[in-house]
């Protein structure tokens, strides 16, 4: 099984709401084609024994196949997680046995949130796809093969509203008893969250003078 520890950390303040993963029809499906592989090889075991060592090396070969198919099919899907936090969507996709995808969106960031149904597969299983639509160049999150994708939808609305009168009423960010530098972090966390909120309803205009004038104050060139 997947370990979020490994692969996700929390922020300051930041607690998982709910981790979900793709309908188990998806890993079915994959294992019943490995599964076919497996079998078949059992059917045609007394011809493979006629060619004695090279029928045995076919029989074996097939069977590792079928044994991979499975062991990647299961671990795709056990890896491909959509992480919905009180700050953050994070969607982990698992390609393969050794690549992995992570895509972290902030909710600032996050421009609209959209489900949909659609095909034979969606239709039977109940499942769809949620779109998660980005501001700027961000990269779009794309989730397919969702149980209840609007109960999704719904969910991160909701986790959306909370974070943003969080961030305005700057009340859930206490850091209550910690040490300085916890509550020097949970600030900063804050304010890079209201300065981006400000940064996307700004015109191309007013993010170039934005632009200039931190460009100007990280060279020093800037005097309040």
């Amino acid at each position: 099984m997947i370990k979020l520890e490994n692969i996700f950390e929390c922020k300051p303040n930041e607690q998982v709401y709910q981790v979900v993963r793709r309908h188990s029809a998806v890993l079915i499906a994959k294992l019943i084609c490995a599964g076919v592989l497996l079998v078949i090889p059992f059917f045609f075991l007394f011809f493979l024994t006629q060619w004695k060592t090279a029928g045995l090396i076919i029989f074996a070969v097939i069977e590792a196949i079928g044994l991979v198919l499975a062991i990647r099919a299961f671990i795709a899907w056990d890896g491909t997680v959509l992480i919905l936090t009180t700050h953050r969507v994070c969607q982990v996709h698992q390609q393969g046995l050794w690549k992995r995808r992570v895509v972290d969106t902030p909710f600032v960031f996050i421009d609209g949130v959209r489900s949909e149904r659609a095909g034979l597969g969606d239709a039977l299983f109940g499942t769809g796809t949620l779109h998660i639509q980005t501001t700027g160049s961000g990269v779009p999150v794309i989730a397919n093969w969702m149980a209840t994708p609007e109960k999704l939808q719904s969910t991160i609305h909701d986790l959306r509203e909370k974070r943003a009168w969080q961030v305005d009423m700057n009340t859930s960010d206490e850091a209550g008893p910690g040490s300085a530098g916890q509550e020097h972090d949970v600030e900063l966390e804050v304010t890079r969250e209201r300065v981006a909120r400000m940064l996307v309803d700004m015109d191309k205009e007013t993010l170039k003078t934005v632009e200039q004038l931190l460009h100007n104050t990280k060279k020093g060139e800037y005097a309040p």
